[in-house]
């Protein structure tokens, strides 16, 4: 055993450590870097007395803008390629041999010398072994009678890996059934500034534990630094026991800044597989607290971390008012957001990192030049703005480490605005890591974001613009990960199916659940099932309106024997179902069995048939919805045979007729009984500039049908109890179909059409349920400010004192349209008027659709006379094309037409 004196820079503070010789072996593991012998390791802070003091500082320089601050995607390369940073100086360094091995029961102990002028050499050591006192163990201190089990690491280098590590530490906390204890953002070797900082200071840690149901707590709400005493903490060693460098500069800070001495102790297995660390840790199960050096280095199962906790640690309000306030001043605010682009420019010593380890073509991907860049930013500039005007071009913002006056010229030349954090005052308002967290927020909230391929601060921006906005990343290839692909036979046969309705919450969420790879677009789970729960509780799905049908296996079935024999060796209901479904056990075993989904809705409608009973019939009709086969059960015919199933329980409910919106095309749902509708749409785009109006005595023939005579006035529909515009509109919408419909009738009388007209009756409760779903879409996923969702998510416009000129619209935040639901323009107006109001209705929907940075206001089977005023083609749909279906009728589908079919029926 040996003795061995290190000192920090500055004479500030003296560690000191103290190795003893492992006997139990243990196997390598990818990343860990070991010695050839593996040792135990003591470390004992302790401060000393000097001239200059030990007070934390902020360092006269940016940390984000000076020449060493560099987070590093190549901290571990660097490792390898410079030894000197991770060794002791020959000077520090004594033989092996100075002491005898401690006995077994003295192993973990925290030992070293109190003399603060022991010699280098290891003199006296013996003499100070027997002098020192225990620190009390930090778990210790925390409430023993709380029955909250924590877990927590050492941070490692610099700002995104420390994320990173925060990141796998909830992995092993969720594993381990734990509260995660988080340790602060802490200086790196490259920002010397010493300080620390919560990351509740930048992410809202709150909503995150909401949104994942994951339990951390910071160090700050355990520990009151300047109070508190120096505590004993065990760390378990996961990853490079016995390397020259089994913590580094972060953790050293740490420990400094939170007054604890460490004892690393290794684990059974040097591993940084997660299943293996956190099989390692069960024997210490029943302990209050457990500690393990470096979750960073870590490894998880196709990289969970980002999926489960990563995407869902969201900025706080401070942060986000910080940044938007800056834009308020930058830019021309037209809505709740700014369309911009970030660019994000590593630069400084990682050009060395560059340099050593890329070369040619690939040193694109590390360090590209300002004209690669630029020749990037000319691309998405010219796909959002492909008729190149002036006024449509984006602003550019670049967050970056660059310092050279030449090359900051070229970013003004260039009409970039450089973030400049000293002159936004960033760190006085928002501490020491407050410019890197503000050039996060910029990269995430960008329209479009440019960023390096090799840097962990430019994936993390990617992955926050795939998961929260979806715009264009550029190169970072961030794309969504596909369904996985059926394997070998099917599991039942068909004639072991049957469709059941359920109502049991656990069952109805695991629908939901199974249908989130195709639908959820990056929204996380919690959220996902929020937003889900939500809708259901409206009055649009109740009182038994909505049903969720599961195509699940008899009680007495059981898998095929190819199946059972493909999955022999499956350990989990996930990897192999066998048996039967019961419908009212909630396991997870249970739930795999279920072969796919479906909803419908029951919804009051018309049917009004030529030469049959007169009159118009009020019925019931179906709308039929989330129509889902998890992946991995398809391509056996189980959505066809849920449909057929389906097809039969709806003619068993009284229902007339039943329609649904495919996304399989036209032909997929034709042979189970709903056949392809009208399937057009006019897409308007915001910037569209509307046509003059030229009066009704234009020689312009193109003109005469269609002329504005006199400007139109036009109010908001709202939906509270003093106006209750829109439930008077939708109620004299309803009356109006009727007519139409009898109007309808009578013509096709007179020309002996046998034609049946049918349509689902327009009701409040349709147009409340889309507008709870963009609401909770505003305010949950794409988190707009809460007083403009309640002001400004307006249902449409009408025209003041007559209730049949309206425009209704739904705000799909998912799609990016605004989407118009209803229009009615009073049939008995002139041309001109019918124009007036038609121009002034999409003007509205354009300054919504600005307002709400939407791109485009899409009209589903819209007046084919209205795209000619636009100047528009109506073009054909190829996805949620409308289908129906007349039940128990021998009618010809040919011969039923469909009446207001728009979006507002979807």
């Amino acid at each position: 055993m040996s003795l061995v004196l290190l000192l920090t820079s500055g004479a500030m503070l003296i560690f000191y450590v103290i190795t003893l010789p492992l006997s139990s072996g243990r196997g390598n593991a990818v990343g860990c870097n070991k010695d050839k012998d593996a040792e135990f390791t003591v470390i004992r802070w302790k401060p000393i007395t000097n001239s200059n003091g030990d007070n934390s500082f902020i360092s006269e320089n940016d940390p984000y803008r000076n020449k060493e601050n560099i987070e590093s995607n190549a901290d571990d390369m660097n490792d390898r390629k410079q030894p000197e940073n991770n060794q002791m100086d020959r000077r520090e360094q004594s033989s092996h041999d100075v002491q005898a091995p401690q006995d077994q029961d003295k192993k973990n102990m925290n030992i070293g010398s109190t003399d603060e002028t022991t010699s280098e050499e290891g003199e006296g050591d013996t003499e100070a072994v027997e002098e020192i006192g225990e620190y009390v163990p930090f778990e210790e201190t925390l409430d023993q009678g709380d029955n909250v089990q924590y877990v927590t690491y050492l941070p490692y280098a610099g700002i995104t890996n420390q994320f990173y590590g925060m990141l796998r530490g909830m992995e092993v906390a969720k594993a381990l059934g734990r509260t995660l204890i988080i340790p602060p953002i802490t200086a790196s070797s490259h920002d010397k500034s010493k300080q620390n900082q919560p990351w509740s200071r930048f992410l809202d840690l709150d909503r995150f534990q909401e949104l994942t149901g994951a339990k951390v707590i910071e160090f700050h709400k355990l520990r009151d630094v300047e109070q508190v005493e120096y505590n004993q903490m065990d760390c378990k060693i996961t990853c490079g026991f016995g390397s020259k460098r089994t913590i580094d500069f972060t953790a050293k800070g740490f420990l400094k800044q939170w007054k604890f001495n460490v004892t690393l102790s290794p684990l059974p297995i040097d591993a940084n597989k997660l299943d293996t660390v956190v099989r390692m840790l069960e024997p210490f199960k029943r302990d209050k607290f457990v500690c393990i050096s470096n979750t960073y280095k870590i490894s998880t199962p196709d990289k969970s971390e980002w999926d489960r906790f990563g995407q869902h640690l969201h900025f706080t309000p401070e942060l986000e008012n910080f940044v938007q306030n800056y834009l308020d001043n930058q830019l021309i605010k037209t809505g709740p957001t700014q369309k911009y682009i970030a660019i994000h420019i590593r630069r400084g010593d990682f050009a060395q990192y560059c340099q050593s380890n890329f070369a040619g073509p690939k040193m694109v991907h590390c360090l590209p030049s300002t004209e690669e860049i630029a020749a990037q930013i000319d691309k998405i500039q010219s796909k959002h703005n492909p008729s190149g005007s002036p006024t449509d071009i984006l602003p550019v913002f670049v967050a970056t480490n660059e310092n050279r006056p030449e090359e900051l010229k070229k970013f003004a030349d260039l009409g970039w605005k450089y973030l400049d954090h000293q002159e936004m005052g960033t760190a006085e308002t928002l501490g020491v890591f407050g410019p890197m967290m503000v050039d996060q927020v910029f990269m995430a909230h960008a329209q479009a974001l440019v960023g390096i391929q090799m840097s962990t601060f430019s994936r993390v921006g990617a992955l926050r613009q795939r998961d929260w906005h979806k715009p264009t990343v550029t190169p970072v290839n961030a794309t969504k990960n596909a369904a996985s692909k059926p394997k070998g036979p099917a599991p039942y046969i068909h004639e072991d199916l049957i469709l059941i309705p359920t109502t049991v919450p656990e069952i109805v969420a695991r629908t939901w659940t199974n249908n989130m790879e195709e639908w959820a677009k990056g929204v996380p789970l919690p959220t996902y099932h929020a937003r889900e729960r939500h809708l259901a509780s409206t009055a649009f799905s109740s009182d038994n309106r909505l049903i969720t049908w599961i195509l699940v296996p008899k009680p007495d079935a059981d898998v095929t024997a190819e199946y059972k024999e493909s999955t022999v060796s499956a350990k989990t209901a996930a990897e192999g179902v066998r048996g039967g479904f019961n419908p009212e056990d909630v396991s997870e075993e249970n739930m795999e069995r279920i072969m796919g989904a479906v909803e419908t809705y029951e919804r009051p409608g018309i049917i009004a048939t030529v030469g049959e009973d007169p009159g118009l019939k009020d019925v019931i009709s179906m709308s039929v919805a989330s129509v889902y086969a998890p992946s991995k059960y398809r391509n056996h015919g189980y959505g066809k045979l849920m449909m057929r199933l389906l097809w039969k329980e709806i003619e068993n409910r009284g229902v007339s007729f039943s329609f649904l919106y495919s996304d399989l095309g036209a032909q997929f749902y034709t042979n189970f009984g709903w056949t392809a509708r009208t399937s057009v749409e006019i897409v308007i785009p915001p910037s569209l500039a509307l046509p003059p109006a030229p009066t009704a005595n234009s020689n312009d023939d193109s003109r005469k049908t269609r002329a504005s005579a006199k400007p139109v006035i036009i109010e908001d529909v709202k939906d509270d109890d003093a106006n209750q515009s829109l439930k008077r509109l939708v109620d004299h919408d309803a009356q109006l179909l009727r007519a139409t419909i009898e109007q309808k009738v009578q013509e096709a009388t007179q020309v002996n059409a046998n034609t049946t007209f049918v349509a689902p009756i327009p009701e409040i409760r349709s147009f409340q349920w889309l507008h709870a779903r963009a609401w909770f879409n505003a305010s949950q996923i794409w988190q707009f400010d809460q007083t403009q969702i309640e002001k400004g998510l307006n249902y449409g416009v009408c025209v003041p004192g007559t209730l049949d000129q309206f425009v209704l619209w739904h705000h799909d935040f998912t799609d990016d349209n605004l989407f118009i639901l209803r229009w009615r323009i009073d049939s008995t107006s002139s041309p001109e008027e019918s124009d007036a109001v038609a121009l002034a209705f999409i003007q509205a929907a354009q300054l919504e659709a600005k307002k709400w940075n939407l791109s485009k206001v899409v009209y589903w089977n819209g007046d084919a006379s209205l795209a000619k005023l636009l100047g528009l083609e109506v073009k054909h749909r190829h996805h949620s094309i409308p289908s129906l279906g007349l039940v128990n009728s021998s009618q010809d589908e040919m011969n039923v037409e469909w009446v207001l079919n728009e979006k507002w029926s979807w």
